[in-house]
């Protein structure tokens, strides 16, 4: 049995017309990444540099935080079919397959990728980090609808706006976790010592 949703009134209602839409989407993600790299360069956590084996270690930490992201994604879907087999509802299940993913992927990030997990700043790492990826899954649920409402070929394809949508919020996570949760991160890439020297 095929089930069809129709839900593009609601979102033209809820976000505007299509072209309002795209216009307000483009603006606001403009305005975003400038506020971002703004508040990076003046605190100085954002150095651009053409050394090459600096720009390959930042490389491999790009590659282990996509190896992370990738187990948080496996956990994220696993516990999601395990909630929806038990009787709950998709929405709840998700919550909770989402939010223990985020606890996995924090400890493994903090721990392996970035080596910069602190217990004196535990609580604030671990706030920071929940905020700053709530805010980029909340900014890949909202392209997604963005996208899906302006009933354009191939933008408002489902799979293509997931793509994007998931895209934006792995940079935004990133970028939050690599600058502003783990600061250690810069000691990672010019390969000093992160923790205490031994004797």
């Amino acid at each position: 049995m095929d089930v069809a949703f129709n839900v593009a009134p609601s979102r033209d209602v809820l976000f505007g017309p299509p072209a309002a839409v795209s216009k307000l989407s483009l603006a606001t993600l403009q305005t975003a990444a400038r506020w971002l790299i703004d508040v990076m360069n003046r605190r100085g956590r954002v150095q651009l540099t053409t050394d090459k084996v600096t720009a390959a270690k930042e490389g491999r930490l790009v590659g282990r935080y996509v190896g992370v992201s990738l187990i948080g994604f496996v956990t994220d879907a696993s516990l999601l079919h395990v909630g929806v087999a038990l009787g709950l509802e998709p929405a709840w299940a998700r919550l909770i397959s989402l939010f223990c993913a985020m606890q996995l992927t924090f400890v493994l990030n903090g721990l392996h990728v970035f080596r910069g997990l602190d217990r004196k700043r535990l609580p604030r790492q671990w706030l920071s980090y929940m905020v700053s990826n709530g805010f980029g899954n909340f900014c890949n649920y909202w392209i997604f609808v963005t996208m899906v409402s302006t009933h354009w070929p191939v933008v408002s394809n489902h799979l293509f706006a997931l793509g994007v949508g998931s895209l934006t919020a792995w940079v935004i996570n990133y970028s939050c976790t690599r600058f502003f949760v783990f600061r250690k991160a810069k000691a990672v890439i010019a390969g000093e010592p992160t923790g205490p020297t031994p004797n």
